[in-house]
């Protein structure tokens, strides 16, 4: 009996260990978003407008009016218009952004000076998609949901989602790339507003555009500032992540897979319920339950005797695996002991309380998705 007490110990003190990683996560991203709205503010104080690198006049696509982009838009030719040359909004198909031109043989592709580089920025940052799985898995939303939830964010950190990936787009402008690529812009932008003086916006994009490059020296060095400090402090909290997952791993792969982790919840309500013995046999009912498809609804019959368990026996909890958690800051210390700050037991068991509410499988879930952004 004092074996399977010392082994839930050791899986309550696991859960905490996640539930730190969590907190961790939910740290990484709330900096991220943070140091995003910074960069915001940085584009509403240096451009005055908040749109003015965004969006343009409404334009016409597939019968649906939608926003262009100024910095991306360009004059197209379509021979059965009239009139014939309009603004075409840029169009992002699979996360790329592409340049259309029609031609007499059909429809030709090409990229637009300083798209690959873009593109490039895009699939290393890889932030916006993160987001939206950790957002998912933090509230247990599907696809269909998503929407809701991300413009409260937009809406908390006073962030504008646009087509483009927002992130890529802000630290882009900061690179020659980005510069070289307004200026080609700029000058193509010119030479249609003189060929075709009715089309207006060609004019007024011309405008946007100048003002944008006219304001790009002083938005590159307050956008760096800001981005170096975002860097800065992701990389304290990603260092002290990373710390804490090898120390997890060192002290209880021995004791249970870290593929299995996930199952923490049920294999600590099998023990604790008397319907396993030892960790062997949990993992087989583990096994049993994967193999019929009943684990969804085992899984939420444990998470709510887990949750229940830790809210109401909290103080039993912290004393029962608090030579757990010692060992834990112990083998961080050994993975990392360069880390000004450690996790504490204290820390780790506060983590314990903070995440009782959602499941070991959804802790799992939130964790992962700072390793997909970095």
């Amino acid at each position: 009996m004092e074996e399977v007490t010392g082994v839930i110990n050791k899986l309550y003190a696991l859960r905490a260990g996640l539930s730190e990683m969590c907190v961790l996560t939910d740290k990484i991203f709330d900096t991220q978003l943070h140091y995003l709205g910074e960069l915001h503010k940085t584009v509403r104080e240096v451009f005055n407008v908040s749109n003015k690198l965004y969006s343009s006049e409404l334009c016409m696509t597939n019968r649906q009016y939608r926003y262009g982009s100024v910095i991306f838009d360009y004059p197209c030719y379509e021979k059965y218009r009239s009139p014939k040359y309009f603004m075409a909004p840029s169009q992002f198909g699979e996360y790329v952004a592409y340049d259309v031109n029609n031609t007499v043989d059909g429809e030709c592709v090409e990229y637009k000076p300083g798209y690959r580089y873009y593109e490039q920025l895009r699939q290393g940052i890889k932030f916006f998609p993160a987001l939206k799985e950790y957002v998912m898995a933090t509230k247990a939303l599907s696809k269909e949901n998503i929407k809701t939830e991300m413009y409260k964010i937009s809406q908390r950190y006073k962030i504008k989602w646009t087509t483009d990936d927002v992130e890529s787009l802000l630290t882009w402008l900061c690179s020659d790339e980005g510069e070289a690529h307004c200026q080609a812009h700029l000058q193509l932008l010119m030479s249609y507003k003189k060929r075709f003086v009715p089309r207006l916006r060609f004019k007024k994009d011309a405008e946007k555009m100048r003002c944008v490059i006219d304001c790009l020296p002083e938005y590159r060095v307050r956008a760096k500032k800001t981005l170096s400090q975002r860097d800065s402090a992701i990389s304290a909290l990603r260092a002290e992540y990373d710390a804490l997952h090898g120390a997890l791993y060192d002290e209880y792969n021995g004791l249970i897979d870290e593929r299995d982790w996930k199952y923490i919840d049920y294999i600590i309500f099998a023990l604790e319920t008397r319907r396993a013995d030892n960790m062997k046999e949990a993992l087989h009912y583990v096994d049993e339950e994967v193999r019929t498809d009943r684990i969804v609804n085992a899984m939420q019959q444990a998470t709510t005797m887990i949750c229940r368990t830790i809210v109401e026996q909290t103080n039993r909890l912290i004393s029962a695996i608090q030579a757990c958690t010692a060992q834990i800051c112990a083998s961080i210390a050994v993975v990392s002991g360069q880390l000004e700050h450690l996790t504490s037991e204290v820390e780790l068991n506060n983590a314990l309380v903070e995440k009782a509410s959602i499941s070991s499988e959804q802790l799992l879930d939130v964790i992962h998705t700072a390793r997909m952004y970095s």
